[in-house]
């Protein structure tokens, strides 16, 4: 549903969508739906400060902006900035109304391995964030990688308590792809717990 509500508004396959939420079972939905759209998911962290947000979305050139309404101030505080973001969607019922009535079925996006999947945008030790693009290949190889160094098994409960817009998401996922439940934490004011 999600692939297929981003293709209704007109994003093609490698337009960019951005996601700036915390954790939440619907960062992983939105994470595979883009990727299902062809589109490449621009993860953003929580924590930028609007100048930060503002470069990282113009930079990245998103198209459409998916956020948790928790950050809504500091979208509303960049939003006249960034003006190649069309649409802004967030989370909660506005993002349910989004996705509902949309297809279920695979959208017909011809999707190579070695096509663009996401962009996180990481902190280096020179200059502003840079983003780091991972193909569809390179997501599943580092999936991979974790099932053999780490022996994941079904009887495995991965507890994420880093913040999905950096790797977590894809280590949360290869766990649920085992049939491991995945706990999700949240720090904040208060602990908000969350088993998928």
């Amino acid at each position: 549903r999600v692939a297929s509500a981003l293709l209704k508004l007109g994003l093609e396959k490698g337009d960019r969508v951005g996601l700036v939420s915390r954790t939440r079972t619907e960062y992983g939905t939105v994470f595979f739906g883009a990727a299902k759209s062809g589109c490449i998911l621009v993860n953003v962290s929580v924590l930028y400060a609007p100048d930060e947000l503002q470069y990282v979305l113009n930079k990245a050139d998103v198209q459409a902006l998916i956020y948790e309404d928790l950050f809504a101030e500091k979208i509303d505080a960049v939003r006249d900035r960034c003006p190649k973001i069309e649409t802004f969607i967030p989370i909660g019922a506005p993002f349910d109304d989004f996705i509902a009535g949309h297809s279920t079925d695979e959208p017909d996006v011809d999707i190579d391995e070695r096509d663009p999947f996401s962009m996180t945008y990481t902190g280096g030790t020179t200059g502003k964030s840079k983003g780091a693009l991972h193909s569809h290949k390179s997501i599943y190889m580092g999936m991979l990688n974790q099932t053999v160094a780490e022996r994941v098994v079904p009887s495995d409960v991965y507890m994420l308590t880093g913040q999905m817009f950096h790797i977590p998401i894809a280590l949360a996922i290869n766990y649920m792809a085992h049939g491991c439940p995945v706990v999700l934490i949240n720090f904040d004011a208060k602990l908000a717990l969350e088993v998928i």
